[in-house]
């Protein structure tokens, strides 16, 4: 089955996904599930991943993150929105928010099995209109060397800008269609 979860406040967050999760296994047998989440559901999803105690929760298969401001964004106090992250090689950032702090110090926890596709826009300038590239990319330094893959895109067609990223986007929805069904994308 399908299930979208919204919410209302705009404000995603782990916890209430775990609650979620522990109904879905609970009520219906649920063993496995993937998770798209995008913009702060693509964070609530990556702090669900890392939580530690997952007990009576099925297991993550496949997170797919569309726009995640994991390392900051615009309006950020300390952040200058993001902007000024860059990343090493091994896609550490030279700076780690409060919200990214903990993904960090918790991604021992993040399930060996669940395979993640990063997707991000760029619409030329290092950001979506919304979320900085890098910051989007932070996710990488989080997750690499647990997760059973990482694969990230960065989109940069017409609809690159943050909130088109998942509205009738036909290259995004390839790459849901492929990594959902296959767990890897071509390209």
């Amino acid at each position: 089955p399908l299930i979208a979860v919204v919410f209302s406040s705009g404000r995603p967050d782990a916890p209430t996904l775990g609650k979620i999760l522990k109904q879905l296994k609970k009520r219906y047998g649920i063993k496995n599930f993937n998770a798209v989440g995008h913009s702060a559901g693509s964070a609530a999803w990556a702090n669900w991943a890392v939580t530690p105690d997952k007990q009576g929760m099925p297991q993550l298969r496949r997170l797919i993150t569309i726009a995640g401001p994991f390392n900051g964004f615009p309006g950020m106090p300390g952040m200058n929105g993001g902007q000024h992250i860059t990343l090493a090689k091994d896609g550490r950032p030279n700076v780690m928010s409060d919200r990214y702090k903990p993904l960090y110090d918790n991604r021992r926890y993040f399930p060996k099995t669940a395979a993640v596709l990063n997707l991000f826009g760029n619409l030329g300038k290092g950001t979506d209109g919304r979320v900085p590239v890098n910051s989007a990319r932070s996710l990488r330094y989080v997750v690499a060397g647990r997760a059973k893959s990482y694969t990230e895109r960065e989109i940069t067609n017409s609809k690159a800008q943050h909130s088109q990223l998942h509205e009738h986007n036909p290259l995004v929805n390839r790459y849901l269609y492929e990594f959902l069904n296959n767990g890897k994308i071509t390209n």
